[in-house]
């Protein structure tokens, strides 16, 4: 059984950049829709789904890693990117100011 990193450097010389930014693409359009699939199992959508909360979390977490696989074989380091993402306040206000906004215009 080759261990990770050997699979991870293989794909990393067999594929064009183009194969592996598809194949980014796929999953995370894959997670995009776990994610869809935890709103309905959770019934936060008036849209039902045989999928129970447990699968659909774990379904989740499946495509949260397929995406992490898929960045390092892009040749990204995910442990700076989770660095840049805890430490980058810039999205983080962005998003708190769009919160903020939106709650402004409900009240009024």
């Amino acid at each position: 059984m080759m261990s990770v990193l050997h699979n991870a450097i293989y794909i990393q010389r067999n594929l064009s950049e183009r194969d592996k930014l598809e194949q980014l693409a796929e999953e995370c359009s894959e997670l995009s829709k776990a994610a869809l699939k935890l709103i309905r199992a959770k019934g936060l959508s008036n849209n039902p789904t045989p999928v129970s909360v447990v699968q659909a979390e774990a379904d989740l977490k499946e495509e949260s890693m397929d995406v992490l696989a898929c960045l390092i074989v892009c040749g990204y380091n995910v442990f700076e990117l989770l660095d840049e993402t805890v430490t980058d306040n810039h999205k983080w206000a962005r998003w708190v100011k769009r919160i903020e906004t939106m709650q402004k215009e409900l009240k009024e």
